[in-house]
């Protein structure tokens, strides 16, 4: 028995399959009307092909799957196979007449009936029965493919601005780097980070926040030319890659472009929001010839932007020094340093204005860093408050803090002790109950416990401060104010808040010695607190001189080198026996008096030279170089003065640029001692490691330079030195 059906061919013509169904299928148990019926109401298409690629039948529940029917077929079957995948589709064809009994399948895209393009899976095998017959079954996976395309989109795309994400940015620029390596185009990688952005997620929320990040994904969008790929990679930050340019003058109008674009403000609900951004720019292949290198130097020089001034941009290049590098590995290494326990608190002394006699003292924290050694919270604290870590490392002050003003007091040294206090520390936790908490944990006497904040933190959150100090001190604590005299509003403050003493900044003590007006401003200032009830602390005291002044004004106590630098826990122990403190006066620099095998020449003024690390226990570092001034130099070694503070370990390894007479001389050499001078500088001594070729050359230019510092020249040939004090040139000058 045998049945005709309906089907169509390649060449538009009407077939006729003409062969038993039962045979095709080879299915002798099922009678023919109900396999039939089966195959019709079926939500598979199952066709035959010829060994000419024709199609020589075509079951009717392609109306179910393509909404054709039969008798519609008056065209050929590939008009509705996409063009983009009728090549393909007669590939994988040909390939099943070559094999026998065995599948082969193929995804291609097909027109339905209402003129939308579906998916199919189509999937051929030839009867080994039957040479040159091909039988396929198609299915429609049009929802499969939607379903599995939303699942790829979601991997690779940001939900919130639409952007590519991390992953899709990675493995974009490691497609990117072999392209350029290949073709010899130019590439370029940006890092933006939206500056303060996690303050405005705390402070208003998070819908706020990312209503904020659509409308700038929207105006950064509009930005930038259409051919720059765009990414959000995290939180606040964003990506460019700008690739096949002809100038290098498209990334500088690209990132003017960018930075341009935050200079309005966002009006985002009721809130009229200005936002910076910080950018940080790697060139191929000058700043790294691979993605990771490229990634990481775009980074480095985005840290650097965000140390200097923010809402704009900065190469990596050259100009990425030495502070800069610092500062990035800092910025990675800091949530390691929490968990390995690296933070300790090291101790100041206050003593009496009248007689030098310990009454308190200064909690400062310090990171033992494994490279860069006892790191200063100045290079750090910044960090912890844009990785949101203050709040926690704040309580680890405080407690420890307790934790030792117990010890303390148990021991019968009744002294204060004194902590400091970030805004993010009021503004992200509960403080007075966290401070709480905290005392009864450590059962301390808080009549001894004293809090300081700054202006800084009272400008933005006023109120809040206010309310937390009221309740601090109804527990007992003293509440003190740092840095007075820095701010725009000192004496508003003074006016709104009641506080037990203030701390005149060391910027003002530093100069009253040979400044009859900052004296005047100073003795104001104990004159008027001392009018409020207030106590008053003067900080950064070095030299007698300013002692003996402070102390005519009657200043109750006071803090700085003079008596002490900041000593780890189980030193200052030792001083709080000794009560009284010696007085150690404090030098601009300090000679060292060494055995040295090499003679040393002294200018009468530092020589401003350069300075880079060369490497790192090892690690070969290619970073810009810093400023810095040299001391003293010779065949042996040299000393340098810089803001810098290195690990006076063997493992860094230091390169200078340093003019002599006229020839520039590149020398490496390894820290062998070093000494923290004033104003927040440190002096270091520098062991040369050169060949004795080198060392001869250098020999004959110090030589030279001998001669002309006898005869008194003003100028000695391309040397530069700085006649101004010391402190000014880490300052103003750089």
């Amino acid at each position: 028995m045998s049945s005709q059906y309906e089907a169509s061919h390649v060449n538009g013509q009407q077939v006729v399959a003409t062969q038993d169904l039962s045979d095709i299928i080879n299915e002798p148990s099922l009678d023919e009307k109900r396999l039939m019926k089966m195959i019709d109401s079926s939500s598979d298409v199952f066709a035959i092909f010829s060994n000419t690629l024709e199609i020589t039948y075509i079951s009717s529940s392609i109306r179910n799957v393509l909404g054709y029917r039969l008798s519609d077929l008056r065209f050929s079957m590939w008009d509705i196979v996409h063009a983009d995948d009728v090549e393909s589709l007669q590939e994988k064809m040909r390939e099943v007449h070559q094999l026998s009994e065995t599948y082969v399948s193929i995804d291609v895209r097909m027109k339905h009936q209402n003129g939308e393009w579906c998916h199919c899976s189509i999937t051929f095998r030839q009867l080994s029965d039957e040479p040159g017959m091909v039988i396929a079954t198609l299915r429609d996976v049009t929802d499969i493919k939607r379903v599995q395309n939303l699942m790829v989109h979601q991997s690779y795309y940001d939900y919130i601005t639409g952007l590519p994400n991390r992953k899709k940015f990675v493995e974009d620029l490691q497609l990117m780097v072999h392209r350029v390596k290949e073709t010899n185009v130019n590439m370029a990688v940006m890092r933006l980070d939206i500056d303060h952005f996690k303050k405005i997620n705390d402070t208003l929320g998070h819908m706020i926040g990312d209503k904020l990040l659509k409308a700038l994904t929207h105006r950064l969008r509009a930005a930038v030319s259409n051919d720059i790929y765009f990414y959000r990679l995290s939180g606040d930050e964003f990506s460019f890659i700008l690739i096949d340019y002809t100038h290098a003058t498209f990334v500088l109008e690209t990132a003017d472009k960018i930075t341009e674009s935050f200079k309005s403000s966002f009006e985002i609900d009721e809130f009229n929001l200005f936002v910076t951004a910080s950018i940080g720019i790697s060139l191929y292949p000058d700043d790294g010839q691979d993605s990771d290198t490229l990634f990481k130097n775009a980074g480095m020089a985005l840290s650097r932007t965000k140390e200097s001034n923010k809402n704009t941009y900065n190469f990596y290049t050259a100009s990425l020094n030495t502070q800069s590098y610092k500062r990035f590995f800092l910025s990675n290494d800091f949530r390691n340093a929490m968990q390995k326990n690296q933070f300790v608190l090291y101790y100041q002394p206050r003593v009496d204005g009248r007689n030098g006699r310990i009454v308190g003292a200064e909690a400062l924290i310090r990171w033992e860093h494994e490279e860069w050694g006892l790191v200063s919270p100045d290079d750090f604290i910044s960090i912890a408050e844009e990785n949101g870590l203050i709040t926690p490392l704040g309580e680890w002050v405080l407690r420890t803090a307790c934790f030792k003003l117990k010890e303390w007091l148990d021991k019968g040294l009744h002294v204060r002790l004194s902590v400091n206090f970030s805004i993010h520390q009021f503004l992200h936790s509960d403080i007075v109950d966290t401070v709480k908490r905290i005392v009864q944990e450590t059962k301390v006497d808080v009549n001894f416990l004293e809090i300081e904040i700054t202006e800084s933190s009272l400008l933005p959150s006023g109120l809040v401060v206010y309310h937390a100090v009221k309740e601090l001190r109804a527990m007992g604590i003293q509440v003190l104010f740092d840095d007075f005299g820095t701010g725009y509003s000192s004496l508003s403050w003074l006016n709104q808040l009641e506080l037990d003493g203030l701390k005149i900044d060391k910027s003002f003590i530093q100069k009253i010695s040979d400044n009859s007006t900052t004296l005047e401003i100073v003795r104001s200032i104990i004159k008027l607190a001392h009018g409020l009830n207030l106590s008053v602390i003067a900080e950064g005291v070095e030299s007698s001189h300013e002692w003996d002044l402070l102390r005519e004004e009657q200043c109750d106590e006071i803090q700085g080198y003079l008596f002490s630098r900041p000593l780890p826990a189980d030193q200052f122990d030792q001083l709080l026996i000794n009560e009284v403190m010696k007085v150690t006066e404090v030098s601009n620099y300090n000679d060292q008096v060494n055995r040295r095998q090499y003679f040393r020449v002294t200018p009468n003024y530092p020589i401003i030279a350069t300075m880079t690390v060369s490497s790192i226990r090892g690690r070969l570092l290619h970073i810009g170089y810093s400023e810095v001034l040299i001391h003293d130099i010779g065949a042996g070694g040299l000393s340098f003065i810089s803001n810098l503070r290195f690990a006076s370990i063997s493992e860094v390894v230091l390169r200078f640029k340093v003019c002599v007479v006229n020839r520039y001389v590149d020398c490496d050499g390894k820290i062998v001692w070093s000494n923290e001078l004033a104003g927040g500088i440190f002096q270091y001594g520098i062991q040369f490691i050169m060949s004795e070729s080198s060392r001869e050359h250098l020999i004959q230019d110090l030589n030279e330079l001998t001669i002309q510092l006898k005869i008194k020249k003003d100028k000695i040939g391309e040397m530069k030195f700085f006649t101004e004090n010391i402190e000014t040139f880490f300052t103003s000058y750089m």
